[in-house]
């Protein structure tokens, strides 16, 4: 029974201790994201981000009218800007 009870808190202690290393990546990408939604630029063109894991990134920008060009389509430079955010932002939570 005691080589039971020793693998049991082993394994107890490692679950904590991932979960630990989890919840501190996760708070890392939260606030990575919330300069993010909070940055002038991406405010502007409403822009949100998230982020689930390091270098893991989704950045979301619902139409509007004032992202088109003049011929109805979106905008190429906010599509290209959508591309820049992202990929930043995924690089970004990697950082430590």
């Amino acid at each position: 029974m005691d080589t039971l009870t020793t693998l049991l808190e082993q394994a107890e202690a490692e679950r904590n201790q991932a979960l630990a290393a989890f919840n501190l990546q996760r708070a890392r990408c939260d606030a990575v994201c919330a300069r993010f939604n909070a940055a002038p630029f991406y405010q502007l063109l409403g822009m949100h981000a998230d982020s689930d894991a390091p270098g893991r990134a989704r950045v979301r920008l619902p139409f509007a009218d004032k992202l088109t060009q003049l011929y109805g389509g979106v905008h190429g430079g906010a599509l290209l800007a959508i591309a820049d955010a992202v990929i930043n932002l995924a690089v970004a939570t990697t950082f430590e």
